[in-house]
C-alpha cells in the first residue's frame, strides 16, 4: 500500500505538468537535503566550471535547480515507464556499447551523479544479456525507492553500500555487472579526491582493487545533448573502457587509475556543469 501511495504522489509531482516550474523549485527547496546556504555554493561551483565551459553562456543556481526539476521528472518517467527510455537517448559509439555489454567479464560501470542519472542502471538492463546488474546505493533494498528501481527490471539486485564487499565477489564469481555512482559514498568509506583543485569524498579509492581483481572499468553518464533540435533525442550516453594493465598491482599504477578516473569526472562536468548535483551535501564539504 505505502508503495503505491509513493508511486501516486510521484506521478502527481513529477509526472504529470500539473505544477508550475516555480512551485516544483519550491518544492525542491523544501527537500531536508537542500539548504538555503547551498544556493550560494552551488552558483561558486558554476562560475569556475563556466570558466571552462563558455558555450553555454551564463549559468545561474536558479537555472541549475529548475534543471535538476527537469532531470528529476525525466528519472521518475523512465522508472515508471522503462520501455520510453530508449526513445529519449542517442548512445554514442553504440557498437562500442554493445560489445562492452557482451563481454564475459565481470565489470564495474561507474560513473556520478550527472542529469538523470537513474537512468544509468536502466540502461544496462535493457539488453539482451542475461547477467545480473548489481546495484550499489546509499539506500535500504527495502525502501520505496529500491521497490520502484527493481519493479522496473528483474535483472537488477539492489545492495546497500555496507554490502559492497558481497556484491564484488558475487559479481566476480558469474561474471555480473556492479553499477556504483562513485560520488555517494559515506564519508566514512571515501577517500580524498582533487576535482577542480577541491578535495572531495569519492569512492574512487576502490577502482585500483576492482581493476586488480579482474574488472573491466567502464566510466558512463548521461547528461543533456548539445544543439538540441527536433530531429535529436534530448540526452546522450557517453562511456569509456578504462584501457590499463590489469596485473599491475604497484602504488603508481593505482595512482594512475585514480588520476583517470578524476579526469573523465572533470571532463564531464566542464561538458556540461549545469547537469552535475553540485548540491549533494558530500560535496561541499
Amino acid at each position: 500500500m505505502r508503495f503505491k501511495v509513493f508511486c501516486l504522489l510521484g506521478d502527481i509531482l513529477l509526472g504529470q505538468n500539473l505544477f508550475s516550474k516555480g512551485l516544483q523549485v519550491s518544492l525542491l527547496f523544501l527537500h531536508r537535503k537542500i539548504k538555503p546556504h547551498q544556493h550560494s555554493l552551488v552558483q561558486e561551483r558554476l562560475d569556475h566550471s563556466n570558466i571552462v565551459n563558455q558555450g553555454d553562456g551564463e549559468l545561474n543556481s536558479q537555472d541549475y535547480f529548475l534543471r535538476v526539476v527537469s532531470n528529476a521528472k525525466q528519472s521518475w518517467k523512465v522508472l515508471r515507464h522503462p520501455e520510453t527510455l530508449l526513445q529519449s537517448l542517442n548512445i554514442e559509439n553504440k557498437i562500442q556499447w554493445e560489445q562492452l555489454l557482451s563481454s564475459n567479464q565481470p565489470q564495474i560501470f561507474w560513473g556520478v551523479h550527472m542529469g538523470p542519472f537513474e537512468w544509468l542502471h536502466q540502461i544496462l538492463s535493457t539488453t539482451p544479456s542475461q547477467r545480473t546488474i548489481h546495484l550499489i546505493t546509499l539506500e535500504s533494498p527495502r525502501s520505496l525507492i529500491s521497490k520502484l528501481r527493481n519493479a522496473s527490471s528483474s535483472k537488477i539486485k539492489i545492495w546497500r553500500h555496507t554490502e559492497l564487499g558481497q556484491a564484488t565477489r558475487k559479481a566476480l564469481r558469474h561474471g555480473d555487472i556492479i553499477a556504483i555512482l562513485l560520488d555517494q559514498g559515506p564519508q566514512e568509506m571515501s577517500s580524498k579526491s582533487t576535482i577542480f583543485n577541491h578535495e572531495w569524498n569519492l569512492f574512487i579509492h576502490q577502482l585500483p582493487r576492482w581493476k586488480s581483481m579482474g574488472f573491466e572499468l567502464v566510466y558512463f553518464n548521461i547528461s543533456r545533448s548539445k544543439g538540441i533540435s527536433s530531429n535529436l533525442n534530448k540526452y546522450i550516453l557517453t562511456h569509456s573502457l578504462m584501457d590499463l594493465n590489469q596485473k599491475e598491482t604497484s602504488i603508481e599504477s593505482q595512482a594512475k587509475v585514480i588520476a583517470k578516473a578524476e579526469l573523465e569526472i572533470e571532463n564531464s562536468i566542464q561538458n556540461s556543469p549545469i547537469d552535475f548535483i553540485w548540491h549533494y551535501p558530500w560535496h561541499l564539504l
